[in-house]
């Protein structure tokens, strides 16, 4: 059994607490034939506000649905593995967010294969397909060779491409090609010029790279091209970049972590004109924020002893009036993407919390906070500010 609470207070809220999207009460149930089978299912109940179309509510007029949380089907030989199910993918460094896929939009049906090589220098290579919906012919394919040198440098190199199918494409499934040249097989395959048209697909891609520079300084960036300005010069540039540091270390009897990061979202990223958006239930594949946005995210923690551990965290946000669905089109001509677009909204966090993690399955925090609010809603002149607290438990038996 496991449970997850997350609940938050805001003083200028009509209904002053909420319990969040990420509460859970669930069951966990695995099996494990070593070394070459494994199985892994979460069943439980949650809360998915705003979003009633997704889900089957279990009470009229409510966001309680029982559901499955995650579930996986993993075989491995020797070093190949191969995993269906349905879950959340991940792939970059990043803490607050990472750019290329995170798990922003939550669990998706996925088919993973993966191989890797084991020497001075390890090198793991990852076929990824998800199905976006089934029921409009829309998938995800992605693929990332990652690359470790011991002890200091990790570099991954990866690429994702949405399409529209009347099934999983065996050529992006596989993930031999680059997707860009499986679409140019596809528009050639095609009989007609309309025909053609549907076979166009959106592909981004990525580079990341950690290094550690000492054993208590990591650094590490992303950086995000979806599309840049070769076809057509009034293109906008669609990229994102972000840089970050995490730090340990010792403190006398104790221990303290920092931790920076700043990362920015060009407006029209994630989204094209014809329709192969990088979006899933409403929420991007990608950075959470979306495009047209920059984040800065600073945290410090102490650990005062084995079981508590204080922390004070920062969240800066500045949001132009690009919007996530909304791509740049031919017809708008030149567009430049530099700096945010009209007028922007400032979202300023202050955070401090106490932690509490007496056993393994046991992690507790309660925190208050403060927040100021410019521009809201990127209206000028709307301005507020709000008290806040938070409180998150997890508990597994």
């Amino acid at each position: 059994m496991a449970g997850h609470a997350r609940g938050d207070f805001d003083d200028k809220r009509a209904i002053h607490y909420r319990l969040r999207d990420e509460s859970s009460l669930a069951a966990r149930m695995s099996l494990q034939l070593w070394p070459g089978f494994g199985a892994y299912e979460e069943l439980g109940i949650t809360r998915i506000r705003g979003q009633r179309e997704f889900i089957d509510a279990i009470a009229l007029h409510t966001d309680l649905e029982a559901t499955v949380l995650r579930g996986e089907l993993t075989g491995r030989v020797s070093r190949l593995t191969a995993a269906l199910g349905y879950d959340a993918v991940r792939w970059g460094p990043g803490r607050r967010g990472t750019l290329l896929l995170s798990d922003a939009a939550g669990p998706m049906t996925i088919l993973l294969l993966q191989g890797s090589a084991r020497g001075k220098v390890s090198v793991t290579g990852t076929a990824l397909t998800a199905v976006i919906s089934a029921a409009d012919h829309r998938y995800l394919a992605a693929h990332r060779l990652e690359i470790e040198i011991p002890p200091r440098l990790n570099v991954g190199i990866a690429e994702a491409a949405r399409y529209s199918s009347g099934g999983i494409d065996p050529l992006y499934a596989s993930g031999l090609l680059p997707y860009t040249v499986i679409e140019r097989i596809r528009i050639r395959e095609a009989s007609n010029d309309s025909l053609r048209a549907l076979e166009r697909s959106n592909v981004m891609a990525s580079a990341d790279v950690s290094f550690r520079a000492s054993h208590e300084l990591t650094l590490y960036g992303e950086l995000l091209v979806d599309d840049y300005a070769t076809e057509n010069a009034g293109m906008p540039n669609r990229i994102g970049y972000q840089l970050g540091f995490r730090s340990d270390r010792p403190w006398g009897a104790h221990a303290v972590h920092f931790l920076g990061e700043y990362t920015r979202v060009r407006n029209f990223t994630y989204s094209v004109y014809y329709g192969e958006d990088f979006i899933y239930r409403g929420r991007p594949l990608g950075y959470a924020l979306g495009p047209d946005a920059e984040n800065v995210f600073v945290e410090a923690a102490l650990d005062v002893s084995r079981d508590w551990q204080l922390r004070w965290s920062g969240d800066f946000t500045n949001h132009g009036e690009g919007k996530l669905g909304v791509p740049w089109q031919p017809s708008q001509g030149a567009a430049s993407t530099a700096g945010l677009s009209g007028v922007v909204e400032e979202r300023r966090e202050v955070w401090g919390d106490v932690r509490l993690m007496p056993r393994d399955n046991v992690d507790v925090s309660l925190g208050a906070g403060f927040r100021r609010l410019q521009n809201e809603g990127n209206a000028a002149g709307a301005d507020r500010e709000a008290w806040l607290a938070r409180f998150a438990a997890n508990l597994r038996y």
